[in-house]
């Protein structure tokens, strides 16, 4: 298990079965699966399977709270021994706050003293400009990618 980690704003705390209930209601939302893999709408019952599939899972996944507000979710995903790919994603109410940032910025703190990193990267949809400022801002770099791709990925600069 890994620990709840706290910011400034934030809580950042392992998924529970008891928090099926606010997961579908903040993930239900459009713009939400537009840039991410979560389906359209997001119900209860979804919100449930993911909780009951990430339970014994080895990745690794946070929701992102403020005070009794969800107000997304944020993880690593294992992709092979020390290389993760993080992954968040936002309620539109919450964005451009600077939360994202800051959420990604302690999961990659606690990771690099806690997991073994080689790599760790990222990627977001061509037409999500706004978290290719988030990953700016934490230092990844931009990967090339051919003309026309649908995902651009990035790479942080101390897994060089």
């Amino acid at each position: 298990m890994h620990p709840t980690l706290h910011t400034l704003r934030l809580r950042l705390q392992p998924p529970q079965s008891a928090d099926a209930q606010a997961l579908a209601y903040c993930a239900n939302h459009p713009a939400i699966a537009e840039h991410t893999r979560l389906p359209y709408p997001y119900q209860q019952a979804d919100a449930k399977a993911w909780l009951a599939a990430i339970a014994h899972s080895r990745d690794l996944h946070w929701l992102i709270w403020a005070e009794q507000t969800l107000l997304g979710a944020i993880g690593l995903t294992a992709r092979a021994v020390g290389v993760w790919e993080l992954g968040y994603w936002l309620n539109p109410r919450y964005w451009r706050q600077g939360l994202a940032c800051e959420a990604a910025t302690a999961v990659c703190a606690w990771a690099a003293h806690n997991r073994p990193t080689q790599r760790l990267y990222a990627c977001h949809s061509a037409d999500n400009p706004a978290s290719a400022r988030v990953l700016l801002k934490l230092g990844f770099r931009p990967e090339p990618s051919e003309p026309g791709a649908e995902r651009h990925y990035w790479l942080a600069a101390q897994t060089d």
